[in-house]
């Protein structure tokens, strides 16, 4: 109907001439009569808005028949008549929610367009959120429709959502009026607070990119829902935007249970439509127990699929474990240990001992014992004496690299049963044992014995130089520590202030020179000058540490500090004595002075100030270092 209509306005533009005059002249005098009509209908119309009394002007039977009229009437204009605005834009956004028992919403969205063909080309699309903070929301397409007509349409998912593609590639939208209808089915879009319910919900979403003429919505709730009118607000502006407006016009109908929004100015592109509905319990069945934890699982999938996972791992590791991981018990350990090569147990002893011979022999009994060649026998328990008895079939000389001197000596001095008692033969024998592995140890390890104890002595000085050094060397490091701290190349922490200068919000239009409005490189350097005289140790801006080397210059709308380009606001920290450096806002000083040119200025203690340390290059190329 829409393009046959078009088609009958080409062939009327190119009639003959007298006929473009005559209706031109038709078409100012119709011109001339709407807007009179427009001028009274406008009086009226702003009489009633102005009027506090708006929401009581017609009872619930008329205020219904008059939206529906009206909503029905828009459609039926945008369909009947050419629309001559030149802009691609949106004429009219209707919705319609049906807030069914079981919380579920059944959604009609009637999206009424005026395509050129410079966007809207082949369809539009919109974008459906489904994935919140903490919960993420069903959504199901029933229907979708173009001019009353069913529509190709397909479905992709975008960040945090689903995008419905109306509309096909091969195809194109003819220009003129279209209305798109989508009609879907969302759940867990209700909020089950203590004392009420609430519908949070975003009518029109800030991502369209055209402008919106008017808006309509009606959401119905089920039969005898108690709609708290008290509690309706509506929100329209750009993504964030939280102040209540007071030119969105809303009704309730209480018998049914249905509240009415209506937005008759312009929305403007990426901007959003928001409306809060309370309404008393009992209505609207809240969800149950299994609901709730089929939600969470739905929610938390990834998070319940690793801890799963973990769990049954754990299990399973634990099962394995039982079966094949437990050690058998194991039988007594006794270490053994060995003395080194070309050494017997007696060397050891007596290299350990630094030349004592004392309990010698009695090693080199028990070493001939673990070596085969004799054995420790009891006649009987009640007998406290030891006999040490050879073993028979072993000779002492046939393995010379098993056994060594000093243990073949002792091995011939024993005959083949020696009772562990005293005696005077017994006496004399380990008195002659003993003085022989004495004089043998000696007269083999003396000299290397005083060779320990002259590398011992040597050590000793060796520990108390290095210990000097280190002194030297901690000296040395305070010092280097100390130079890094003036020449800012270390980091630094102490008390202090904290100094941030901002651009003056001043009108512009009110001063004579803008300049004096802005914060300049002179005004920083002027402010590092005072807390400079007022013993700063360390100073940054935006933390770019400033040293000696260090050049403040003005770059167009920005500072350059080493070599950084630094913005508003400067945030300058300062390490010394806070009482003296708080003199930088004494009366007469540097931050009056901007203040009295309306620049933000603002000086703040602290106990606690951390300054980087520089991280550029320090180069010297004409100074040299004087001995």
């Amino acid at each position: 109907m829409i393009e046959e209509k078009n088609q009958e306005i080409k062939e009327n533009n190119m009639r003959k001439k007298i006929w473009c005059v005559f209706l031109l002249v038709v078409f100012l005098l119709m011109a001339s009569f709407t807007n009179s009509v427009n001028a009274a209908y406008d009086e009226d119309y702003d009489s009633y808005s102005n009027d506090d009394s708006y929401s009581s002007c017609f009872n619930d039977k008329e205020y219904k028949l008059i939206s529906n009229y009206l909503t029905n009437a828009n459609d039926d204009y945008y369909k009947n008549t050419y629309y001559s605005d030149n802009r691609e834009n949106i004429i009219d956004y209707d919705i319609e929610i049906h807030v069914n028992k079981d919380a579920s919403m059944d959604v009609k969205e009637k999206i009424t367009v005026n395509a050129l063909g410079d966007e809207i080309r082949h369809g539009i699309y919109r974008d459906f959120p489904t994935q919140y903070k903490n919960k993420t929301v069903s959504f199901k397409i029933n229907d979708v429709t173009l001019d009353d007509e069913d529509v190709k349409y397909t479905t992709e998912s975008v960040s945090r959502g689903v995008r419905i593609k109306i509309g096909s590639s091969n195809e194109y939208v003819s220009e003129g009026i279209h209305t798109y209808v989508i009609d879907y089915t969302t759940e867990r879009q209700m909020f089950f607070e203590e004392d009420y319910n609430e519908l949070y919900w975003n009518l029109i979403g800030s991502g369209w990119n055209f402008d919106i003429e008017e808006c309509s919505a009606r959401i119905y709730f089920p039969k005898g829902t108690k709609i708290l009118e008290d509690d309706i607000k509506a929100y329209v502006g750009a993504y964030g935007y939280s102040e209540e407006s007071d030119d969105v016009y809303w009704y309730v109908d209480n018998e049914e249970s249905c509240v009415y929004f209506n937005v008759f100015h312009e929305i403007p592109s990426q901007s959003a439509f928001t409306i809060v509905i309370r309404a008393e319990k009992g209505t609207i069945a809240e969800p149950t127990l299994w609901q709730r934890f089929r939600w969470f699982m739905q929610d938390n999938a990834m998070f319940v699929f690793i801890l799963v996972g973990m769990i049954g791992l754990g299990i399973w590791q634990f099962f394995i474990w039982k079966k094949h991981g437990k050690d058998p018990e194991k039988n007594v350990i006794i270490p053994k240990y060995y003395p080194p090569e070309g050494m017997n147990v007696g060397d050891v002893k007596y290299m350990d001992t630094m030349g004592s011979t004392n309990r010698i022999l009695e090693a080199t009994l028990i070493s001939l014992a673990t070596k085969g060649f004799l054995k420790f026998e009891k006649e009987n328990k009640k007998k406290s004496v030891m006999t040490i008895v050879r073993v028979p079939d072993k000779n002492i000389y046939e393995d010379k690299e098993k056994v060594s001197a000093i243990e073949r000596e002792v091995f011939m001095a024993i005959g083949s049963r020696q009772e562990l008692e005293y005696s005077d033969y017994f006496y004399k024998t380990i008195q002659r044992l003993q003085n022989k592995i004495k004089n043998e140890l000696s007269e083999k390890y003396d000299n290397k014995l005083k060779e320990v104890e002259k590398a011992e002595e040597t050590l000793e000085k060796e520990r108390e130089s290095a210990t000097k050094n280190n002194s030297e060397l901690e000296n040395a490091e305070l010092q280097i520590k100390k130079a890094n701290k003036i020449l800012g190349l270390s980091e630094v922490k102490g008390p202090g202030v904290i100094v941030t200068l901002k651009d003056s919000k001043t009108n512009s239009a009110n001063v004579l020179n803008i300049n004096d409005l802005l914060v300049h490189d002179l005004d920083v350097l002027s402010v590092i000058n005072e807390l400079k005289n007022a013993g700063a140790e360390a100073i940054s801006i935006n933390d770019q540490r400033i040293i000696s080397t260090t050049a403040i210059s003005c770059e167009g709308n920005v500072i350059n500090i080493n070599g950084e380009k630094v913005g508003v606001p400067f945030t300058i920290k300062a390490i010394g004595l806070p009482e003296s450096l708080d003199a930088l806002s004494r009366p007469g000083g540097y931050l009056e002075i901007l203040k009295r040119y309306g620049i933000e200025a603002e000086l703040k203690k602290s106990n606690d100030i951390t300054i980087p340390k520089y991280t550029g290059k320090i180069e010297f190329k004409y100074g040299k270092s004087v001995k």
